[in-house]
């Protein structure tokens, strides 16, 4: 696995530039969604057990698949994920799965977000 090294990426906003028009996941309520990023919440998983929970929701866009790489790593560490790996995230014994690809015949960006119990 190719390692993202920290670079500026100018065209996506910081969370520092989050304001009221930034969409957030409905199955992760805290989770923004990268400008470029539609929520294709049409097939969203969600099971509550206890106090733990599994999610699953996904997003797609022409974004490059880098910046949303780089969206998120400067972004989940602002709200309390502590970044593991560049595609694994913890915070509040949750971890939070990250997939990007771009690998498929329309050539947009798919992204799958998931949060399970730690």
């Amino acid at each position: 696995m190719a390692a993202y090294a920290r670079k500026p990426v100018s065209s996506v906003p910081t969370i520092g530039q989050v304001s009221d028009q930034t969409r957030f996941a409905k199955a992760i309520e805290d989770l923004p969604l990268m400008k470029g990023l539609e929520l294709d919440d049409s097939n969203d998983v969600v099971f509550i057990f206890g106090s733990n929970r599994i999610v699953q929701t996904k997003a797609k866009g022409w974004v490059d698949i880098d910046a949303v790489y780089y969206y998120y790593q400067d972004t989940l560490p602002e709200l309390g994920w502590k970044q593991i790996s560049t595609r694994l995230y913890e915070r509040d014994g949750e971890m939070l799965h990250l997939n990007a690809s771009s690998a498929n015949a329309d050539g947009m960006t798919y992204v799958t977000f998931e949060v399970e119990p730690r």
